[in-house]
């Protein structure tokens, strides 16, 4: 049978042990929150991003690199 100083001192080392444990579980998901943040932020960027300046964010544009000033429907295509 252990002593009672023997057994405090594998309490003590089994709750270090888990705290790092947590602490790097901890570390790993906030990681993976900010990179999902990031990756949500650079998307919603994407989508309202209208490069060929028709009026069409190009998430909807199926008519890229329209001419500047040229009428276009709702899909970005030049209009009929």
């Amino acid at each position: 049978m252990k002593n009672k100083k023997g057994m405090t001192m594998e309490f003590i080392v089994g709750m270090i042990i888990l705290i790092v444990a947590l602490i790097i579980i901890i570390l790993i998901y906030r990681n993976t929150l900010t990179q999902s943040g990031e990756n949500i932020k650079n998307t919603q960027n994407e989508a309202f991003t209208d490069t060929d300046k028709d009026g069409v964010p190009n998430i909807r544009d199926r008519c890229a690199d329209t001419p500047q000033g040229t009428n276009v429907n709702l899909n970005g295509c030049p209009s009929a």
